[in-house]
């Protein structure tokens, strides 16, 4: 009777993770790159969240192009490749800011562990933390590169006229 179901309910929510709650998914091919944190899939642009690559143009003070590293290495990873992404919310331009799965890669998580972006403090998980110091310290990727204005930095640069 009415007992029974009232019982399974918290455990119920026990197992469930209230994420999924939440989360929006999207699946399809990654048909373009357009730079080192941003794809398109089914037509519409997906930001990868927590991460913020390169600008595309954008060079290191020892000449390294990190823009075009950045992008090429997303290339490599996903594109052409059939993806799932996972969003909550858009963001301030409209657009979905997710996280991007190939089969059960995390690709954002990727892309930090092998240093072909910066991270977003403020905002990615722990598990992303580690990593991206680790990255960092071992000069995987971008990090080669001995310095560069971080890619916020950079577009502050650029707005205020500062850079060509």
């Amino acid at each position: 009777g009415p007992k029974v179901i009232f019982l399974c309910i918290p455990l119920f929510f026990l197992f469930f993770d209230a994420r999924f709650l939440f989360t929006k998914t999207i699946y399809g091919k990654c048909t373009k790159v357009l730079d080192g944190d941003t794809v398109v899939v089914n037509n519409q642009k997906i930001r990868l969240a927590y991460i913020d690559a390169p600008e595309l143009e954008q060079i290191s003070d020892d000449y390294y192009p990190i823009g075009k590293m950045s992008k090429q290495y997303l290339e490599k990873l996903i594109l052409n490749k059939f993806i799932r992404v996972e969003y909550k919310k858009r963001g301030y331009y409209g657009r979905i800011i997710g996280t991007i799965f190939l089969k059960k890669i995390e690709i954002n998580l990727k892309i930090i562990q092998a240093g072909y972006s910066a991270l977003y403090l403020k905002n990615a998980p722990h598990r992303y933390l580690s990593d991206y110091y680790i990255a960092k310290l071992q000069g995987r990727g971008i990090f080669k590169a001995k310095s560069f204005k971080m890619p916020w930095s950079y577009r502050k640069a650029i707005k205020k006229g500062l850079l060509k």
